[in-house]
């Protein structure tokens, strides 16, 4: 695991700093949409950030504001950061961009496959030569 050593935690425990993101529904209830390590995000997004995530494959990337953010110190050891999202239409720029990122994953995975076959064909001829030699 990377990052500071007051950010690691044992095996099994959560994490010490996390992002808990949230919605507020029309009842005024509010609603956890996840949970992930600070790491997760690199840094903590801001208000008036934009996240895009997968939804479901028949509508496209679900996309998010960030409305509002607050710090939570829930101990001396957990703390985190809550942030109140708002869902926006995804159409245009969001979607746009989320279609361009998936093109431009697709195409470094085949580079990174295509090396790692490069490499892994090259060891193994490395290893063949040095058996085949007197």
């Amino acid at each position: 695991m990377s990052g500071s050593s007051e950010n690691m935690q044992p095996p099994g425990e959560r994490p010490r700093r996390e992002i808990r993101t949230y919605m507020v529904r029309s009842d005024n209830v509010i609603e956890e949409v996840n949970c992930y390590p600070l790491e997760f995000y690199g840094t903590c997004p801001q208000v008036g950030d934009t996240i895009i995530g997968p939804g479901l494959a028949e509508t496209g990337p679900r996309t998010f504001r960030v409305d509002r953010r607050f710090f939570v110190e829930e101990s001396a050891v957990f703390s985190g950061w809550a942030l109140i999202l708002e869902e926006i239409s995804p159409s245009g720029l969001p979607e746009k961009l989320w279609t361009e990122w998936n093109e431009a994953t697709a195409f470094w995975d085949d580079v990174a496959a295509e090396e790692k076959m490069a490499y892994e064909l090259d060891v193994v001829e490395k290893a063949l030569g040095k058996v085949t030699k007197p």
